[in-house]
């Protein structure tokens, strides 16, 4: 996040983050964290901008293990399905 400072008729960009405090770890709970391909970490613009840490929940087996076997950190995999086990629409969100 940036701000601009103008002096005059010239405008200097100045990033806002070093005069904020320190922000807490934000927790992203990413349920059905499927890799998705090489080069696509979707939380990695994220990882560069706050400190967060990525928990995911993956419950089929091979592809929770291609999330294990990056072993990157910040990031925990569960192999677990979440829900209640009842029949109920699934909401997807993509971009």
């Amino acid at each position: 996040m940036s701000s601009i400072l103008t002096c005059g008729t010239s405008s200097i960009m100045t990033p806002i983050a070093p005069l904020l405090p320190p922000l807490p770890r934000l927790k992203i709970v990413d349920v059905g964290a499927m890799w998705t391909g090489p080069g696509d970490d979707r939380y990695a613009r994220l990882h560069k901008t706050l400190p967060c840490e990525i928990i995911g929940f993956e419950p089929l087996e091979a592809e929770y293990r291609k999330l294990v076997a990056f072993n990157q950190p910040n990031h925990s995999y569960f192999p677990f399905f979440v829900g209640d086990g009842s029949r109920q629409d699934i909401l997807r969100v993509q971009q």
